[in-house]
């Protein structure tokens, strides 16, 4: 369609058309589902103002903000075809002479081809816009599953290298342990032969050492018996020594006592005599009180017990 230009359906009259503008597209723009629901091969949807304004307005807010311009444009040639599809309206003055016969009005069938083109058009952009927005996910999923391989790739040369850290670790470990349990194992070794060595030693000694004691045990008794006969000796020396003195002492005290009583003899010969038949008239006074109990014994004289003490 151009600027002011008729525009002759095929069986019906010419009159003047709108100005329809056209609008360009751009793919990049937003998408918003369509809402409206339309009845396929319904010629009567445009039939009444009210489902005409209800199908726009609802067009208008599901379409995106490019396609607004296009609509309100399309808007009043569909008004107007409709106005010239119903009958008893004047078409103009070119009109009013001329005979209507059979005449078919294409006007609302082309009226509403073109909004299912436009509602396919605008389906497919936003079709479109969807593909691309899932494109645009699939890339940034793809760059993050990138990364992520390249992230994982580096965890896992992290993980070798650690590996092998831990397995040179291990090795030297495993290497530090068979060294230090040999060097224990040699300490061992020498601790024990360094005991037996000392035992042995130890055992020599004590050996050697019975054996001395042995030997001065068994020269004891010997030596005791000396020293026992020597000190015997010198103990038999002093008592000999001291027997000739106490001998020689008596000897002079006898002596002495000898000649004391060869001069006193003469004297004391008649006191001897009596002295003697005295004691012997004790002795069998004495020997009959004892034959008495010990009530009837006579308690002695004093002075013949002076007498016999004199």
């Amino acid at each position: 369609m151009t600027d002011n230009t008729d525009i002759i359906f095929p069986g019906s009259l010419p009159y003047k058309t709108c100005q329809v503008t056209p609008v360009s597209h751009s793919c990049t723009a937003s998408f918003i589902p369509e809402d409206t629901q339309t009845i396929q091969q319904d010629d009567s949807l445009f039939d009444k103002d009210t489902q005409y304004k209800s199908i726009v307005s609802s067009q208008r807010w599901s379409e995106p903000p490019e396609t607004a311009p296009e609509t309100c444009a399309i808007m009043p040639c569909l008004k107007l075809l409709e106005l010239m599809s119903v009958p008893g309206i004047s078409q103009g003055s070119n009109t009013q002479d001329k005979c209507h016969h059979e005449e078919v009005d294409y006007s609302h069938k082309l009226c509403w081809d073109l909004y299912e083109k436009h509602r396919v058009i605008n389906q497919l952009r936003g079709h479109v816009r969807q593909l691309k927005e899932q494109e645009a996910v699939l890339h940034n999923i793809d760059d993050c599953y990138q990364m992520a391989c390249v992230e994982i790739k580096n965890q896992k040369r992290k993980v070798m290298e650690l590996q092998g850290i831990m397995e040179r670790c291990e090795e030297e470990h495993s290497n530090t342990q068979a060294c230090i349990q040999s060097q224990h194992e040699a300490t061992i070794n020498q601790c024990r032969t360094n005991i037996e060595s000392i035992c042995n030693e130890m055992k020599r000694a004590l050996s050697r050492t019975q054996v001395h004691m042995e030997a001065q045990l068994a020269k004891l008794p010997a030596l005791s018996q000396m020293k026992l006969a020597e000190a015997l000796k010198e103990c038999d020396l002093k008592f000999a020594e001291k027997l000739k003195e106490c001998d020689k002492a008596f000897s002079e005290k006898m002596n002495k006592a000898e000649a004391s009583l060869r001069i006193h003899s003469g004297r004391e010969g008649n006191r001897d005599c009596q002295l003697r038949a005295a004691i012997c008239a004790a002795e069998a006074t004495t020997s009959n009180r004892s034959q008495l109990p010990p009530h009837m014994t006579p308690a002695p004289e004093n002075g013949r017990s002076e007498s016999r003490r004199r």
